[in-house]
């Protein structure tokens, strides 16, 4: 159902129009004058306007430019009854949809309505599309600290390049995520990012998913198959774990990258592919070569560019914002309100060390969401093995005292900060209650 606004000095016609737009189901305000005509669609929505080209003493050339520069992508269809080229073409360039000549033949109305709102809602779910995508590939490495958006920025600058990168770090750091920015940013964007975990195959299988084989190649060969990188031709190949491996396929993605040429397992025909690529690891490249388990000339080819990803312990400003992102992204999948992290969780959370990284903290965060019964996610809602851990910079006690900070917050905020109740339900002197607030910085 459309919205149409009927703009015309006889108010008699407007009544006429309106009947006859309103039987199809659409709703249909009219205006008898230009200023009218204004106030209407600052005032409420409107989906399209039939304007009269001359409204008494008022030109509907002034008042189209005027509605124009108040929603500029207004569908605005002209409608006079002293049509002439001229006035024809000067509608048309002053952002007119379209003209019609009275009497109104009522079929073409209708068509020229649908067509003009039909092409308004195309256009704005294209600059809605647009606008999400440039989120998306702007956010695919969400962080709120300084060092990794100085990081982004100089990856930024690679993606436009087709040079190789070399992303390292540990593990859960989120150097996928850096390898989908590198991509989403690069002249190869509209073809998808090919993604191949180089731990996850034995070395035949690796080979085979790299390459591809012919027909016959092997037995179970029943029919031909393209290997990853003939399916990343145009786009960007990541290898995922690329310390993992082995030497004779390093071989083959040596030759690979200087030749730009392939050849399936059982063909001797060589293939061309115009690919870009990105390797990962979590694992010191460099000791791997000094050992013989990685070639120093693939090192040297992939390490044109290379990218450190700091992990989570390093980006203090990232626990708390990614702790608060997460939470907002559980509760979007599970259709219910975001939880809040307790004072007391932020806390720990800035002491701990994160060996697993981000996918840890997430993980964590995923655990604590479902164990939460109210709006607020506690000391009691963490995982245990966060305390036992060797890496862990949080001590037993200073777990109790952020589990007795916690419940001194809660109590006040039920006793609406009367510190005698507050005292009383806690079972503790004013004064021990005054020593605790004035230790914990608690503003009541």
């Amino acid at each position: 159902m459309y919205t149409i606004l009927v703009v015309d000095d006889s108010e008699k016609l407007c009544k006429i129009i309106k009947k006859d737009i309103e039987i199809l189901g659409h709703k249909v305000t009219y205006a008898i004058s230009g200023h009218a005509a204004l106030t209407m669609i600052r005032q409420t929505h409107v989906d399209a306007v039939l304007l009269d080209l001359k409204l008494g003493n008022e030109d509907g050339i002034e008042v189209l430019e005027r509605m124009r520069k108040i929603v500029p992508d207004l569908p605005v269809i002209m409608i006079t009854g002293n049509a002439t080229i001229g006035s024809a073409v000067l509608a048309i360039k002053k952002g007119a949809f379209d003209y019609i000549q009275k009497p109104v033949n009522f079929e073409r109305l209708v068509r020229v309505i649908k067509n003009a709102v039909g092409m308004r809602n195309l256009a704005r779910d294209n600059t809605a599309l647009r606008t999400l995508l440039d989120q998306d590939r702007h956010e695919i490495v969400p962080t709120a600290n300084p060092e990794m958006l100085g990081l982004l920025e100089t990856v930024r600058r690679f993606a436009e390049t087709n040079l190789s990168v070399l992303i390292t770090g540990e593990s859960g750091t989120g150097k996928e995520l850096v390898a989908e920015y590198i991509h989403a940013h690069s002249h190869r964007r509209e073809k998808e990012l090919s993604t191949i975990n180089c731990a996850a195959f034995s070395e035949t299988l690796l080979d085979d998913e790299l390459f591809g084989h012919t027909k016959g190649a092997f037995t179970g060969a029943v029919s031909s198959m393209k290997g990853v990188f003939e399916r990343s031709h145009g786009s960007t190949l990541f290898l995922d774990e690329i310390g993992d491996m082995p030497l004779a396929i390093q071989a083959k993605i040596l030759r690979a990258i200087q030749s730009q040429e392939i050849r399936r397992l059982g063909d001797e025909r060589k293939i061309v592919v115009d690919t870009r690529f990105i390797a990962a690891t979590n694992k010191n490249i460099q000791e791997l070569v000094a050992r013989g388990g990685f070639r120093e000339d693939l090192y040297f080819r992939l390490n044109t560019c290379q990218v450190l990803v700091p992990p989570l312990r390093d980006r203090p400003e990232d626990i708390g914002y990614l702790g608060r992102l997460f939470l907002e992204r559980r509760a979007a999948l599970d259709g219910s309100a975001p939880k809040r992290l307790a004072k007391a969780v932020e806390i720990f959370f800035n002491e701990y060390d994160w060996p697993g990284n981000v996918r840890e903290l997430r993980n964590v965060i995923d655990y604590g969401a479902v164990v939460a019964t109210g709006p607020v996610m506690g000391m009691d809602d963490l995982p245990e093995h966060l305390f036992g851990s060797a890496r862990t910079r949080v001590t037993s006690a200073l777990r109790h005292e952020l589990s007795e900070k916690e419940r001194i917050e809660e109590v006040l905020v039920r006793c609406r900060h009367n510190k005698s109740k507050a005292a009383d339900m806690l079972k503790i002197s004013r004064r021990t209650l005054y020593n605790k607030l004035e230790k914990w910085g608690i503003d009541v």
